[in-house]
């Protein structure tokens, strides 16, 4: 081990059982992606992840190099705070999920690294249904606004951590522009992370910009946890979600987990206690010397089975 610049690993044998084709692997510590992507194109490095949007097609378009993405645990939400008007009804909180073109902003920002979400969990995650998009129709938002007694709009403010990714910041300020387009101006509040943490909370904001991972893999990590009356985490109760998501803990069926999660998560999709845009991917390039390596939906490299050729 070198502090700062690399750490080497061995096998276990007597846990795998079987003598491993790799004899060692040494972790090289490159925080630039731009020094990463090279090490990979010269060979000093076989394997990396973590390449940004923008430089995907570069390392694609790489000769002996192959790029891999599956979908991830890990996801972007904006909460709206429920116990503050005007988020106290439900139609305007519609109203502005309705508002946005999510999945051309998705698209644009994150390319393959993420997904247009389909339920406020990602697809991996066990009791994660495919529910449907909220379709981009500012009409409908105007609609909903004008029926929650808001023709005109209104003022509010979004925030987030400002010292999270750059993407983050992006994805904030798409948001507030689409939001502008129907009469709602929003004033970003990008925050300190500590002074971010803080106000989210004690509920000191009205609408809230964040990323997750659902690090179990499952549905009770992220519903079970933040979704509860007791919680208190955005201002929304239901008692009938705090019953289903009871329920599922109780459980060890999968299937009737499964059902009970699906209801679950509809209810808080149909109600709009925030908006989900995207579930992250996460991703792998490889020389092509290297096979049998994995990545789990976790983001965690697997050299088990991982073979290198010369």
């Amino acid at each position: 081990m070198v502090a700062g610049q690399a750490a080497g690993a061995v096998p276990q044998r007597e846990v795998l059982g079987a003598k491993p084709s790799i004899p060692a692997i040494t972790y090289l510590n490159i925080p630039e992606e731009s020094a990463r992507i090279t090490a990979l194109s010269t060979g000093e490095a076989d394997v990396t992840n973590g390449i940004g949007a923008d430089s995907v097609d570069q390392v694609k378009k790489m000769p002996g190099v192959t790029y891999d993405t599956k979908p991830g645990y890990s996801y972007e939400f904006i909460w709206f705070n429920s116990s503050r008007k005007p988020f106290t009804d439900k139609r305007v909180r519609q109203a502005l999920w309705y508002a946005v073109d999510v999945k051309q902003i998705v698209g644009d920002l994150y390319g393959e690294q993420a997904k247009l979400a389909q339920a406020p969990i990602p697809q991996p995650v066990f009791g994660a249904p495919q529910l449907s998009p909220y379709p981009y129709d500012p009409a409908k938002a105007k609609k909903l606004l004008a029926e929650a007694g808001y023709p005109h709009g209104f003022s509010t403010t979004i925030q987030w951590a400002s010292s999270d990714d750059t993407n983050q910041n992006s994805l904030g300020q798409a948001f507030v522009s689409y939001w502008a387009k129907i009469g709602v101006k929003v004033k970003p509040l990008p925050k300190e992370r500590s002074v971010w943490l803080e106000d989210l909370n004690k509920l000191k904001w009205d609408m809230n910009l964040q990323g997750n991972t659902v690090a179990t893999g499952d549905a009770d990590y992220t519903l079970g946890r933040l979704y509860t009356c007791d919680a208190k985490r955005m201002g929304y109760c239901n008692h009938k979600l705090d019953s289903l998501l009871a329920q599922a803990k109780a459980t060890l069926d999968p299937a009737e987990r499964t059902a009970l999660y699906k209801q679950a998560a509809q209810i808080i999709w149909s109600d709009a206690v925030g908006i989900f845009p995207a579930d992250f991917t996460v991703d792998l390039a490889y020389r092509k010397n290297v096979t049998g390596l994995t990545i789990d939906p976790a983001g965690r490299q697997s050299f088990v089975h991982a073979k290198l050729t010369n």
